[in-house]
């Protein structure tokens, strides 16, 4: 026995969060989705490049109301290099090395992170070492006192020349 309920269901959780929230929105918050500025979002629109789009009367005049889904459909295309509605081939090629210089900047950012820690620890370790050698030092100098004060002092010792004469002649 099968529920006629259940492709409804289905088509409920193959959509976004977002879709979920409300199924359409308006051209700020389409803007702020897409980082594009509202204007660009109207000329889209103008130009019929958000599929599904339409204005509706509201409280204050017309105002347009976009399918999530067509917002979707474009940030995909934006992922995939897609060129979009309008654009040209040249737009196209600009956006996809945007994309590509946008992730090697992502990239050189974590690696410059990475490596800002490491010298952090280098550094670290550093003034651990340096801590460690002038407790020696202090320690060293403590033991040399001590040894000066318990041990008789060394006797003078005679040149060679010295020791020689006075072994000839004694």
């Amino acid at each position: 026995m099968t529920d006629d309920n259940t492709e409804p269901l289905a088509e409920l959780t193959t959509t976004t969060g977002a879709a979920l929230i409300g199924s359409t929105v308006t051209v700020s918050e389409a803007a702020a989705r897409m980082g594009k500025a509202e204007k660009t979002v109207r000329r889209m629109l103008a130009k019929g490049e958000l599929e599904g789009a339409a204005k509706v009367p509201g409280p204050t005049g017309d105002t347009w109301q976009i399918p999530v889904a067509a917002v979707e459909s474009y940030l995909a295309g934006q992922r995939a290099g897609e060129k979009q509605p309008g654009q040209t081939e040249r737009q196209a090629q600009t956006a996809t090395r945007v994309q590509e210089l946008e992730q090697a900047l992502a990239a050189a950012k974590d690696e410059t992170a990475r490596e800002r820690a490491a010298l952090v620890e280098e550094r670290h370790r550093r003034e651990l070492i340096e801590t460690q050698l002038a407790e020696r030092e202090r320690y060293l100098q403590t033991l040399e006192a001590i040894a000066a004060r318990m041990l008789p002092p060394a006797p003078a010792r005679r040149r060679w020349w010295s020791r020689s004469k006075g072994d000839a002649t004694g």
